[in-house]
């Protein structure tokens, strides 16, 4: 029996559930809080396991992925990924970041949400084992076909090569981007951000075809 720190395993609670996508058609452009009384379930599909999303979990469903802040270092030892999570969400508030969904605590400066208290969290949270498997392969794309759905889920790209293929991910605590471009159509790119805390930022990007 494995036991997820950070909140007590529990049955799921008997609300209504919301699905990422309709929380994404909650989101209209400015911060909004959460009134209903509703939870949403997913699977943790990335965390700040290597540097990235830092105090950041990232949650799939079957509809697409939200990104949820918490005031708390090493959230990978408390998830993992595909740990199956249920979060009430009444009182949260719904923000966005760099086109990233987010769920979190009020606005601050700067940000649509905030992190939200280790404690709050927990009472909030319930596990619910490991997901199927299913549930956390990554998706198949081409560059071309990434819609915003896709954002905050775990997907695999084919048929793209790296531009700074040679060159580091990052500098060490300075973040750089890099990108793909699609094979056969060069016109479709990708950027990807790299932080310069991962504890990948010096490995080398590989060369050809992806």
């Amino acid at each position: 029996i494995v036991a997820v720190g950070g909140c007590t395993p529990s049955s799921q609670p008997d609300v209504e559930p919301l699905s990422i996508a309709s929380l994404r058609g909650l989101y209209k452009g400015h911060p909004v809080q959460l009134t209903t009384n509703k939870v949403m379930g997913g699977a943790v599909v990335s965390s700040d396991r290597h540097g990235e999303h830092y105090h950041r979990l990232v949650v799939q469903d079957a509809t697409g992925g939200i990104v949820i802040c918490i005031d708390r270092n090493k959230l990978y030892t408390d998830y993992s990924i595909g740990d199956s999570l249920v979060v009430r969400l009444t009182g949260l508030w719904l923000g966005s970041y760099g086109g990233d969904l987010r769920l979190g605590g009020a606005p601050t400066e700067g940000y649509e949400v905030s992190e939200l208290d280790w404690e709050h969290w927990r009472a909030i949270c319930h596990p619910q084992g490991v997901a199927h498997p299913a549930s956390v392969e990554p998706k198949p794309l081409r560059i071309g076909q990434i819609r915003a759905a896709d954002l905050s889920t775990r997907v695999v790209i084919h048929g793209a090569r790296f531009v700074e293929a040679g060159q580091t991910w990052a500098e060490e605590g300075a973040s750089l981007n890099r990108h793909l471009v699609d094979t056969t159509s060069p016109t479709d790119t990708l950027t990807l951000h790299t932080s310069g805390r991962t504890d990948f930022w010096w490995r080398t990007i590989p060369e050809g075809e992806w």
